[in-house]
Parts: C-alpha cells; sequence; structure tokens
C-alpha cells in the first residue's frame, strides 16, 4: 500500500507541475487588437450571408498570411469558429489563439494563377451556400472583391483583386497562397498544386 501511495503522489505531483506550465503557458502575450472582433455564430453566419467573408475570418487569416510571407491567406470558417465569443480589444493571450485555432489541421502555402483562385474561391464559396454549411465558407484575406448574396453558382463572387489593386486577378499572375490542408484537398484548382514551402505548419504556431 505504501508503495501504491508513492506512486500515486509522483504521479499528482508530475501533473501538478505540468498544470502549472501549461497556464504560464496560456498566459503569454501573443500580441495586440485594437478593436474587437466579433466570432460569435450569429454574426459570422450574418456577415457571411451578406458579405461574401467575415470580419474574424478576414483577421485570422491575414495572420496566417502575413505569418507565411503570401499574398493571400485561405481557410474554412469550421477550422477557426468552433468558439462563439468575441476577442478583444486589448492583448492576446496564447490562451485566445487555443481558442482561434482549436484544430490542428496544417498549413501549405503553394503557388497558384490568379484566374485560378478567383475560381475556386468563387466555387468554394457556392458550395458551402447551396449546402447551407457555413462552417466550410471560405475565409480569406489579401483580396477585394464583389458579392452579390442574390445571385446564383458561378455569379456571386466576381472582380477578384489583389488587396488596394484594381485590376482582376488574371492567369498570368502568380500568387502564394496560405492555405489550410482541409480546403486544400477539399478543391479541385487546389489540390493537385504542388506545395512551395517545405513542410506543413500546424495553425496553432502561427
Amino acid at each position: 500500500a505504501s508503495v501504491a501511495n508513492g506512486i500515486t503522489m509522483s504521479i499528482a505531483k508530475i501533473m501538478d507541475a505540468n498544470l502549472v506550465e501549461l497556464q504560464q503557458r496560456m498566459n503569454v502575450p501573443v500580441g495586440y487588437l485594437p478593436q474587437q472582433v466579433d466570432a460569435t455564430t450569429a454574426v459570422l453566419v450574418d456577415e457571411i450571408k451578406k458579405k461574401g467573408n467575415s470580419q474574424y475570418g478576414e483577421f485570422v487569416t491575414d495572420v496566417i498570411r502575413r505569418d507565411l510571407k503570401a499574398h493571400v491567406g485561405v481557410v474554412n470558417h469550421g477550422l477557426i469558429a468552433r468558439h462563439s465569443k468575441k476577442f478583444g480589444p486589448g492583448i492576446l493571450h496564447m490562451r485566445d489563439v487555443e481558442e482561434i485555432f482549436p484544430y490542428s489541421d496544417p498549413l501549405v502555402v503553394v503557388e497558384v494563377e490568379g484566374d485560378k483562385l478567383a475560381q475556386a474561391l468563387s466555387d468554394l464559396m457556392d458550395s458551402a451556400i447551396e449546402k447551407n454549411r457555413s462552417p466550410s465558407h471560405p475565409a480569406f484575406s489579401g483580396l477585394d472583391f464583389d458579392f452579390d448574396p442574390g445571385a446564383g453558382p458561378g455569379e456571386r463572387l466576381k472582380n477578384v483583386r489583389l488587396k488596394g489593386e484594381k485590376v482582376p486577378l488574371s492567369a498570368g499572375r502568380k500568387l502564394r497562397l496560405a492555405v489550410n490542408e482541409y480546403v486544400y484537398k477539399s478543391s479541385a484548382l487546389l489540390k493537385d498544386l504542388p506545395q512551395v514551402q517545405g513542410k506543413s505548419r500546424p495553425v496553432l504556431e502561427t
């Protein structure tokens, strides 16, 4: 019994130490949000339906895009919208990052021609809307676009262009795209593109 009690106490000490280490890691500041970003489910769904993207989705993919030095960042909303809450304004801690990126779906970076990227986004968007699946709807950043929620498939997303530019994406324009593996493999236009950046990186490392 004394041996068993000793083992139990040792395990408890290890667990306590690990818990303290985890709590310390969760409290590490990782960034600052100058304004509130609303990731509540109702707001996300409403923004997706009306605007074709969400403020929260653009914020998250902007972080990914900048971290991986890509022109455009794309993930599906289901990857980042598990927790229905608001973030900021103020300091972001590691615990917030854990909530923003609840899944360890890796990111890949591919090179894609502009017109193919625009078509891939349009197809992904149409599929999510037609199936009424907001978690599958792409969240993206680095782009300006026109969106018509009342249009039919193939007509909703138009005039897709790089942020701040006036000319729509074209076949001759090569772009670096940071995309999570789920979207990468789900898109018929993206899945066969070779990765241009070494290993896939877990979203949580961004």
